[in-house]
């Protein structure tokens, strides 16, 4: 279907939800610019979820024991055993050489609380500011850390990294994370599949390991190895 350029934006901006993936930095040393979409903790995805084995692949599908006070039979996976865990998906903007990327950064509740809610504190609200994310440790290294360096207007131009809605009506339930009933996970339970009609759900869980996307920032923004000397950094880092 042809479309017109006026009205190429509002097909744009109602599709870009299929193009959210996880933000994932591939070795040693890579960086890139991002603009973390948190605002307060209000802003956090925060999902209790179950790790499962379906197929030859690797999946999270949420727990749906609304409480931890919840009775363990409330969930089919929880009375079977299986541990659950809460995680944060990290709705952020990654500035990579195609332009300006939605992606998800999946981390745990205590890098949260060392490393997002200081930047919070230092910064104010996340969405107006640029940060860039260093990778220290290479490919597949459980040690691996990120250094994340507040990156002032002066060094990155902020009508070089728009703050567009990337996102649309994307949810992690239903995508990242498999939302199923009470009936489909018990019979998961006891046949270690999901009925064919969710066997279209997109794959997906481990962010870190993904790699989804280039690292270094295009031509068309300020590089993203450039040498900051004016990074400010939170007190506690």
């Amino acid at each position: 279907m042809q479309i017109s350029f006026e009205n190429s934006s509002a097909w744009t901006s109602k599709f870009t939800g299929n193009d959210v993936g996880f933000f994932s930095l591939k070795d040693d040393g890579d960086q890139t610019i991002v603009r973390f979409l948190i605002d307060s903790t209000a802003d956090l995805d925060i999902h209790v979820v179950h790790d499962i084995q379906l197929g030859d692949k690797y999946r999270k599908v949420e727990c749906i024991r609304e409480n931890p006070s919840d009775p363990l039979d409330n969930c089919p996976l929880c009375a079977a055993g299986m541990p659950s865990k809460a995680r944060a998906f990290i709705h952020m903007i990654q500035y990579t050489p195609e332009g300006p990327k939605a992606v998800i950064w999946e981390k745990t509740l205590s890098w949260v609380s060392e490393s997002l809610i200081p930047l919070l504190k230092e910064y104010g609200p996340l969405s107006d500011h640029l940060f860039k994310v260093v990778r220290h440790g290479k490919a597949r290294d459980l040690r691996t850390t990120y250094n994340i360096l507040f990156a002032p207007p002066t060094s990155c131009p902020p009508e070089q990294y728009p703050k567009d809605d990337l996102f649309g009506d994307f949810k992690v339930c239903g995508s990242f994370v498999m939302d199923k009933t009470a009936d489909e996970l018990d019979y998961f339970n006891k046949t270690g599949v999901f009925p064919e009609k969710d066997a279209a759900q997109p794959a997906g869980g481990q962010g870190d390991t993904f790699d989804r996307m280039a690292q270094t920032p295009p031509p068309s923004f300020a590089p993203a190895n450039e040498a900051f000397s004016q990074f400010a950094r939170p007190e506690r880092y």
